[in-house]
């Protein structure tokens, strides 16, 4: 596991410092190495730059993903920084010599953040294959950890799942 990541040399990927806020490498039950790389939406938005270009386009091919008419919507600012995310995972699975036989990008959202998950379900819309793009919501998290967390699992619910304090503060500002 590795925090803010970016593979090297960034030429043979995006070239723009793209990065997954946590890589989890494994090995998976057929032997060959995989990755979950994670984005996070908890407190910021999506980006609002806009990237587009070669760099790019060269990842979008008949087996990629992506349906053949998304190039010019994937480029849009609502969708820029998940489509990178996306290619970023995309690229290390797909690059010649890559060394993963297995990889998706996760991105994690609290679900009562209705902007990210329509987000999400935007950008669903433009692929013609998801099995490379996963959605879980904190709760969805929460739940399957249950049974198998220790003590620190209430805690991680409290500060990043239950917003009530959040909505509290909220309210004696006078927001």
């Amino acid at each position: 596991m590795r925090f803010e990541w970016a593979p090297t040399p960034e030429a043979e990927f995006l070239n723009d410092r793209t990065a997954f806020d946590v890589i989890i490498e494994y090995e998976a039950s057929d032997g060959r190495p995989g990755f979950v790389g994670i984005e996070t939406k908890l407190t910021e938005p999506f980006s609002a730059g806009k990237y587009a270009g070669e760099k790019y386009w060269r990842w979008m091919t008949p087996k990629s993903p992506w349906r053949e008419d998304a190039k010019d919507v994937v480029s849009q600012v609502s969708h820029n920084q998940l489509w990178r995310d996306h290619l970023l995972a995309w690229s290390l699975l797909s690059r010649p010599r890559s060394e993963y036989g297995h990889g998706r990008l996760v991105v994690v959202f609290h679900g009562q953040d209705r902007g990210t998950s329509d987000v999400i379900d935007g950008y669903r819309r433009l692929l013609r294959d998801d099995a490379t793009l996963e959605a879980l919501d904190l709760d969805e998290i929460v739940s399957a950890w249950r049974s198998h967390a220790g003590e620190w699992l209430a805690e991680f619910e409290n500060r990043y799942v239950d917003l009530s304090g959040s909505e509290e503060l909220a309210i004696d500002y006078g927001r």
